[in-house]
């Protein structure tokens, strides 16, 4: 029993110790004397009661059955796919009636996933990765499904554009977004970011349908983060802390006189205006961005 409660983060279910040949009075008899304590109907922890997430996880995995999975978020969590705790512990079953239960979020599935499950390093059963990120794009908002997409890619080598494809078609609650959020991610163009700021940024100009502009590429000797040729535009990202000290400052001034002095607009962005104003800072892009006559700068 012991052995077995220690794979398991300190639990057994009523299953396991019948398994182990114990009497259903035995374990009751143990309970009474408080050498199991009751975790769920059918899950005991073994000595004294143990806290944590992986616990609460074992016990909801025992509690539905270990044939099942831990799925949607908390699979993501566990995956390392997001970074905030669910408040629940999600299970996906195959093809029968287990209920939800205090804690714990049933789900049912015809069939498998996209890939098979796997064990976590502690030991718990859960979906693989392009399963987790079709279960948990309805329950994620747009910024989280792309860090999850990424995490995915490069965490776990998801090929992001086949397993878009795989999903065309198919009508799935939230398959349109999550796809969406694949091809984003997917795009060279992201790779070449140094920041999240970068990223975040990219992500602003597709989704208000703005131009793709070269990434950290080289123009009149430096290095922007962002430039349109055809609308003679540079933007700098200033992040926090980012543009620190003197020399920092004194180099940055200089690269954008050079760029003014060619004919180069140059605009400079914080965080501010991306999470404060997105509309007012589309709107100003977008005049300088979408007009089709645009003087031509010097390279």
């Amino acid at each position: 029993m012991l052995v077995v409660a220690s794979r398991q983060a300190g639990l057994i279910s009523v299953d396991q110790l019948r398994a182990l040949r114990v009497p259903r009075r035995t374990i009751e008899r143990w309970h009474a004397a408080g050498r199991l304590t009751r975790r769920h109907r059918g899950v005991y922890v073994v000595g004294p009661q143990q806290q944590g997430f992986v616990v609460t996880a074992w016990a909801a995995h025992l509690a539905v059955g270990a044939d099942g999975p831990l799925s949607h978020l908390t699979a993501a969590f566990l995956l390392g796919l997001i970074e905030r705790r669910p408040t629940a512990i999600d299970v996906t079953v195959v093809g029968d009636r287990r209920r939800s239960r205090r804690g714990v979020r049933v789900h049912h599935t015809r069939c498998g996933g996209l890939d098979p499950p796997r064990r976590d390093r502690h030991g718990l059963l859960v979906t693989g990765p392009r399963t987790t990120l079709v279960a948990a794009a309805p329950m994620l908002d747009p910024a989280s499904l792309r860090q999850a997409a990424r995490t995915a890619m490069v965490a776990h080598r998801v090929d992001l554009s086949a397993l878009a494809d795989e999903l065309a078609g198919r009508k799935l609650r939230g398959t349109a977004r999550l796809r969406e959020a694949l091809l984003a991610v997917d795009d060279p163009s992201l790779h070449r970011t140094r920041s999240e700021f970068e990223r975040r940024f990219l992500t602003f100009l597709r989704d208000h349908g703005l131009p793709t502009p070269f990434v950290n590429a080289p123009l009149l000797g430096y290095e922007t983060d962002f430039h349109w040729p055809h609308a003679a535009l540079v933007v700098e990202t200033d992040g926090d802390g980012w543009h620190v000290g003197d020399d920092r400052r004194r180099r940055d001034r200089e690269r954008d006189a050079t760029h003014i002095a060619a004919g180069w607009t140059v605009l400079r962005i914080g965080w501010h205006q991306l999470e404060e104003s997105p509309e007012r800072l589309a709107t100003q892009l977008r005049a300088r961005l979408l007009p089709s006559t645009t003087t031509s700068p010097t390279m």
